[in-house]
């Protein structure tokens, strides 16, 4: 795929990615910018000056202020490459309201940002602002019920306290019944 992704971009891809989630209480701005950097940083084939800089000055201190991470990510777009990166579950993220005009900044740097999330209000606002010089493109996913029964089948065969098999079939199917129920699709 990345290969693929060369040849249409002409030069050098760098992909980078961050899952959130809700019950992940460590995620944080300056989280997601040092996952997004860590990922990002050694597909390039040239480290940004900046980096350097910032290193010398900062070493790998947690210290390093968001700023400085941000100016990093955004150095690290060059004519030569093409950045895309992937931000999935952002309606879980605590402080996505915080986040919008970093988003804002890396597409106008030229960075492409995908972001998987459901339908809320705030965030397709935010996104789609007309205001904004930013493409954005809806596409609306829906999980069918046999999706939905193999992964709850694969949490109950690997996750469960007790043996998959000594629970009941009649249990099985209305805990996947409840569960297809409450996913509506999502």
């Amino acid at each position: 795929m990345i290969q693929n992704l060369t040849e249409i971009s002409g030069g050098e891809v760098i992909i980078s990615y961050h899952f959130f989630r809700s019950d992940n209480i460590k995620d944080s701005i300056d989280n997601l910018l040092r996952d997004l950097l860590q990922k990002a940083l050694p597909q390039s084939s040239q480290l940004p000056q900046l980096a350097i800089q910032y290193h010398k000055k900062f070493g790998r201190s947690v210290r390093t202020p968001t700023e400085k991470l941000w100016e990093v990510l955004v150095a690290t777009k060059t004519p030569a490459n093409s950045i895309y990166i992937v931000l999935d579950g952002l309606d879980e993220f605590h402080s996505v309201n915080k986040l919008f005009p970093y988003i804002h900044r890396l597409t106008e740097a030229g960075i492409k940002v995908l972001v998987a999330s459901r339908n809320l209000p705030t965030i397709h606002s935010q996104l789609c602002d007309a205001s904004r010089p930013i493409s954005a493109t809806k596409v609306e996913l829906h999980a069918q019920d046999e999706d939905i029964g193999v992964y709850v089948e694969e949490r109950m065969r690997n996750d469960c306290v007790i043996d998959h098999d000594d629970i009941p079939l009649e249990i099985k199917n209305d805990v996947l019944a409840g569960i297809v129920q409450a996913a509506d699709g999502s």
